[in-house]
């Protein structure tokens, strides 16, 4: 028999992780999208650079906080009952996989995007002249497309794992409601 002191808490850890999987989503397509490619158009190309570098390291550190956060409230809503589900524990899966591409991101990609940068910076090669295509530049772009790559990986993973979460209570609730034979 469970404890009606604390009936509320399922409820508040998947409120807690709704909240921490938008507010992780959100952050990244307004960083990815807006903030960072606005600083790219209206700031001298030095303010930009470091403008987007100040951000990402931050947006990093920030995404890894929030994985861990959001592992914490999956966790609680499995050990409150809401476990059971395959499509929880996906959820939590996918949850988890954000976290360590968030913390490759913070560990690995950001810190290798911002020395390939301060290289060519260092070199004087203009970034905007495609015909300059030293072996940096060419790295840099690998990197680049990687980290890209892997953040539109995570955004869904985020989108999959709300829908999951969001899902899971709604299926549950029709299958309970269904008269047994």
């Amino acid at each position: 028999m469970r404890d009606r002191s604390v009936f509320w808490l399922p409820t508040l850890y998947a409120f807690g992780l709704a909240l921490v999987l938008c507010v992780w989503v959100g952050g990244s397509l307004l960083t990815d999208f807006f903030v960072v490619p606005e600083g790219f158009r209206t700031l001298p190309r030095d303010d930009a650079i470091a403008f987007g570098r100040r951000i990402f390291e931050r947006w990093n550190f920030i995404e890894c906080f929030l994985g861990a956060l959001g592992i914490l409230f999956a966790f609680g809503m499995g050990r409150a009952g809401w476990g059971t589900a395959r499509r929880h524990w996906t959820a939590t899966g996918l949850l988890a996989g954000m976290t360590v591409l968030s913390m490759a991101f913070l560990m690995v990609l950001t810190p290798l995007i911002i020395g390939k940068v301060e290289i060519l910076i260092e070199n004087g090669i203009e970034f905007s002249d495609l015909s300059q295509m030293p072996p940096e530049r060419e790295a840099l772009r690998t990197v680049h497309s990687i980290y890209m790559i892997l953040d539109a990986l995570k955004i869904l993973f985020g989108f999959t794992a709300l829908w999951l979460y969001a899902n899971r209570r709604e299926r549950a609730r029709v299958r309970h409601s269904a008269p047994a034979h």
